[in-house]
């Protein structure tokens, strides 16, 4: 048996020294353009430190054929018995794009935390729940509690009027759904989050200027409540 790891949002994070990925027998990170390290398209990568799973990542990845995958086939020879696979190559384009995003990473993912603390020090006081941050952490969302359904549709409504996006989603717990058969679960802090969450903008180009005017738009939003 092995354990995947899901580090699709953590690229980067840490726990009790540890950096996300090196957990589970291979860590997962997604390159899906809204994620920390976003291309323009599609893409992400598998890490291992298993040779057996590596190679057997190589092989599912183009279509059992080792000979395009840029690997030493003196290292990794074609297995004489081939099996279905998948074309899961991440393309040229992508790539570069990513190499070059990378050499920043560092500065993306502390400009997301500065936004992150300008807004939890601007927002302070207002009847909603905060999002909190460990010393390891990094911050791909920036999310809020609003409180109800009902005052989430509302602040919606009047962020759209000044124009800031804000993201709703998730809105349906997954052991909610029709026809997964899950509605045996009790999970009442699920339901809860689903009912009120708000994912504020949180990416690393924004400007200072444009974060206070979104917090100036939220002490605005509570005023008139």
């Amino acid at each position: 048996m092995y354990i995947f790891e899901d580090g699709a949002q953590a690229l980067g994070s840490t726990f009790k020294g540890k950096m996300a990925g090196s957990f589970g027998d291979t860590g997962c990170f997604s390159f899906n353009t809204p994620k920390l390290l976003g291309g323009f398209g599609d893409g992400g990568a598998v890490v291992t430190n298993n040779r057996d799973l590596c190679e057997k990542l190589y092989l599912l990845r183009n279509h059992w054929n080792m000979a395009q995958t840029s690997v030493r086939m003196a290292d990794f020879p074609t297995p004489d018995i081939v099996q279905w696979a998948f074309k899961s190559r991440l393309d040229n384009i992508q790539a570069a794009l990513l190499n070059v995003k990378f050499k920043y990473y560092r500065d993306f993912l502390k400009r997301r935390k500065q936004i992150a603390d300008i807004y939890c020090q601007g927002l302070k006081g207002l009847p909603l729940k905060l999002p909190t941050y460990g010393d390891g952490d990094v911050i791909q969302e920036f999310i809020i509690r609003i409180g109800s359904e009902d005052m989430r549709a509302k602040f919606k409504n009047f962020m759209d009027q000044k124009s800031i996006e804000i993201l709703i989603r998730e809105t349906t717990p997954n052991h909610k759904v029709k026809n997964l058969y899950l509605d045996n679960f009790s999970l009442p802090v699920t339901e809860s989050i689903s009912k009120d969450a708000v994912r504020l903008p949180a990416y690393p180009e924004l400007t200072d200027e444009e974060v206070n005017y979104i917090i100036s738009a939220i002490k605005e939003f509570y005023a008139k409540q």
